[in-house]
């Protein structure tokens, strides 16, 4: 059995919601650092206002957003969970495909975090929302955006597998979306 000890970095702290204070590559290579200093079998990067996650696996290795969405996907629909998992029409095909075959509908919404979160809450069975930015809605707990709950998740897959967090995502389909900030 394998227990859980947490580390944490001394947060760069800024008032505002978004992810303007955060240098997002440099907090995942610091914190790749840190996950093999310690050896660690998971980091995590969260934004300031709590609402992302970001993944680094057991080698200090981050793992692309749009993968953890995969994953959680594929857990999810995976568990036998009855309902619906919300996507943007922006996200990769392949989320039907790793939740194919399990009896969970993939339903699409418009591209914008408003829309997805509007849409999980008029809907009563939807059991996830996600995009490939880090945001992850969990509608039971909450109807928005959670990077807590979230790592909450993907600590609770983790523990049910017998496999590194490099091992559960190895499988999964990389996604081709090119995205662009402006």
């Amino acid at each position: 059995r394998r227990g859980a000890a947490t580390v944490v970095k001394p947060p760069f702290v800024d008032a505002s919601p978004s992810l303007r204070g955060l240098d997002l590559a440099g907090a995942l290579e610091e914190t790749g650092r840190l996950v093999r200093a310690v050896g660690a079998g998971l980091g995590a990067v969260i934004d300031n206002a709590a609402e992302r996650v970001w993944l680094i696996d057991e080698n200090g290795v981050p793992i692309p957003p749009e993968t953890t969405l995969l994953l959680l996907v594929r857990e999810l629909s995976a568990a036998g969970s009855d309902g619906a998992l919300l996507v943007p029409v922006t996200e990769t095909r392949m989320v039907e495909e790793v939740a194919a075959g399990n009896g969970i509908a993939v339903r699409r919404t418009k591209a914008s975090q408003s829309d997805l979160l509007a849409t999980a809450a008029a809907s009563d069975d939807v059991v996830f929302a996600g995009a490939s930015g880090g945001g992850y809605v969990f509608p039971d707990f909450l109807l928005a955006y959670d990077a807590v709950m979230s790592l909450g998740k993907i600590l609770e897959i983790a523990s049910r597998s017998d496999r590194t967090i490099s091992e559960l995502v190895h499988g999964l389909p990389e996604s081709t979306l090119v995205h662009e900030e402006a």
